[in-house]
């Protein structure tokens, strides 16, 4: 992340606006059948959006592929190390992060139960799919 820490901040500010902008399309959704299909629809566009961003781990992994294994030869750090703490770090900064950003103005927006427990449990699901 000190190396590139732009990409943080890409991904931060990025889960923020797409919260707001999809949020703000569905914002004033009706209770009824008609308005519960559309936040379904909108909860499955929000998971399938941060699915897709995940794709990016790919491409860390392949940069990092070369300097990683001479390392792991040289023994500065087992193999295993170095991936508990890249899953660690990739996932809490460019995966979580965003995704709670999102969450705070999309659950709000879109009208959902404006209760803790219920957010909570909600931020919670999209952060671990």
């Amino acid at each position: 992340m000190l190396r590139n820490p732009l990409l943080a901040g890409l991904h931060a500010a990025g889960g923020l606006l797409l919260g707001v902008v999809v949020g703000a399309i569905f914002l004033r959704v009706s209770n009824d059948t008609s308005g519960a299909q559309n936040r379904v629809g909108a909860v499955f566009f929000a998971l399938c959006l941060l699915a897709f961003t995940s794709v990016t781990t790919v491409d860390l992994v392949q940069a990092e592929r070369a300097a990683a294994a001479r390392e792991v030869q040289r023994r500065y750090y087992s193999s295993g190390l170095y991936c508990l703490a890249k899953l660690l770090v990739d996932g809490l900064c460019l995966r979580a992060l965003p995704a709670v950003l999102f969450c705070v103005p999309f659950y709000f927006l879109m009208g959902l139960v404006p209760m803790p427990a219920q957010f909570f449990t909600f931020v919670f699901v999209v952060v671990a799919f």
